[in-house]
C-alpha cells in the first residue's frame, strides 16, 4: 500500500493518498494496537501526505500527536521524536507564513 501512497502523491493526487494512508493506518491499528511503532509510522506518512496537499495545520497536529506519543515511548532524545517533532514545527511556520502572505504582512 506504501507504493500505492506514493504514487498517488508523485502524481499530485493528494486526496487519493491521504485516504490510502489513513485505510493503511485503520488496518495498522487493527493489528498492533494505535500506540504502536508501525501505526505512529504511517501517522507520519499520512501527516507528510498532507503536507504536500497544503493542509499544514492537519499535518501539524498529526505530527505533534506522533512527537508526544514517541516523547512518552522513546524519550527526547531519540531520532524519531526529534524528527517528528521538527516536522510539526515546520507545518505551523509553513503555516503561519502562509498566514502573513496571505494578509500582506510576509517577512521580505
Amino acid at each position: 500500500m506504501i507504493g500505492r501512497i506514493v504514487r498517488s502523491a508523485d502524481a499530485g493526487d493528494h486526496a487519493a493518498a491521504t485516504d490510502l494512508a489513513f485505510a493503511l493506518e485503520l488496518e495498522a491499528i487493527a493489528e498492533h494496537g494505535p500506540l504502536s511503532a508501525p501505526v505512529l509510522q504511517v501517522r507520519q506518512v499520512r501527516a507528510h501526505v498532507s503536507r504536500l496537499a497544503g493542509r499544514t495545520a492537519e499535518a501539524a497536529g498529526i505530527y505533534r500527536e506522533v512527537a508526544l506519543a514517541l516523547l512518552r515511548s522513546e524519550g527526547p532524545d531519540h531520532p524519531e521524536t526529534q524528527h517528528a517533532a521538527t516536522n510539526a514545527e515546520a507545518c505551523s511556520a509553513e503555516r503561519h507564513l502562509a498566514s502573513l502572505a496571505a494578509s500582506g504582512t510576509a517577512p521580505a
